[in-house]
């Protein structure tokens, strides 16, 4: 673990999860297999929380996959990052938190739905494979007793939030972050 995790209080937070745990157990176990076989080798080493957040994401909806509970088409994992990395952005647009409160859940639902512009059946599936308790019981975006849909720490929201700025950060979002930025330290 410490060639794989050299900094490990960059991800601390994430470490104390028991799936995530059992998910670089399994990184660990591939990777030692993949030997004789280096073009086989999928890992890197994980040098912060966005190349963990990265790895787990990955690894929660390939579980989720292999549950088979639901078929896997080859766009899924990159379509249903682009779904939990729109939530982030939001969240963190909207609340600076990783929490949505109950009275904005249905509009948050909305503004996702419309700007991943997936067509009704598309989305439908998604959804169904994101409230899927496999997903939610293990780490990723929920809607918890207290009716709040979130993720479970505000440096996740800003690891997705960053994954949707990385690929669409077009006219539209620098004018919602332009307008975040005057909110947060007045006009200048």
């Amino acid at each position: 673990y410490r060639q794989l995790i050299p900094n490990r209080k960059a991800v601390a937070e994430l470490l104390a999860y028991p799936i995530v745990q059992s998910l670089l157990r399994k990184l660990v176990l591939d990777n030692l297999a993949a030997v004789d076989h280096p073009t086989d080798r999928k890992i890197r080493q994980i040098r912060n929380t966005g190349d963990l957040y990265w790895q787990v994401g990955h690894g929660l909806l390939e579980r989720a996959f292999k549950s088979n509970r639901h078929t896997q088409n080859p766009d899924d994992p990159a379509s249903l990052f682009q779904i939990l990395a729109c939530y982030g952005y939001l969240m963190m647009l909207w609340f600076r938190d990783s929490r949505v409160p109950q009275a904005e859940i249905p509009k948050i639902h909305a503004e996702v739905r419309k700007r991943v512009k997936f067509d009704n059946e598309k989305w439908k599936r998604f959804d169904e494979i994101l409230r899927d308790t496999y997903l939610t019981e293990h780490l990723l975006l929920k809607e918890n007793h207290d009716r709040e849909l979130s993720f479970p720490s505000l440096k996740m929201t800003e690891f997705f939030a960053a994954v949707w700025l990385a690929r669409h950060c077009d006219e539209r979002v620098q004018t919602e972050l332009n307008a975040l930025f005057v909110i947060l330290v007045g006009d200048i």
